[in-house]
């Protein structure tokens, strides 16, 4: 019988990203997962019109990270204001993913920045049953 899980892992906090800046996240290991959910936060400066971008990269090894990103997710920007956002993405059940935000105001930071992955895990409860079926 298949089951699921889901676990929260925060990947990054930080007091602000700058101007153009990029802040890198950490990796989670993609073994039994069948989805995560990447979700970011952070509070714009009140004269902001930059959006931020969210990025989802894969890793076979952990240590060789893809150049192009698995997806992204636009963090839409609301001058003064913190905005959340999600998406779900299906991943590799081998490797690793890592997780990334960059900001694309080129004049102000954003502040209050978070960065989280819940990851939904996919197991085999009960492998006997499985293989009499």
């Amino acid at each position: 019988m298949k089951s699921s899980h889901e676990s929260y892992l925060p990947v990054m906090r930080s007091n602000e990203i700058a101007q153009s800046g990029t802040l890198e996240g950490g990796l989670v290991n993609c073994r039994n997962l069948t989805a995560v959910a990447i979700t970011g936060r952070a509070t714009f400066n009140a004269s902001g019109t930059g959006n931020l971008t969210v990025s989802l990269f894969y890793s076979p090894d952990g240590k060789n990270i893809d150049s192009t990103a698995l997806t992204t997710l636009t963090i839409t920007c609301s001058a003064g204001n913190t905005v959340q956002a999600s998406k779900l993405v299906s991943v590799p059940d081998t490797g690793f993913v890592k997780i990334n935000i960059t900001n694309a105001d080129a004049t102000y930071t954003a502040t209050n920045v978070a960065l989280w992955v819940s990851v939904i895990y996919q197991f085999i409860e009960d492998r006997q049953t499985q293989a009499s079926n």
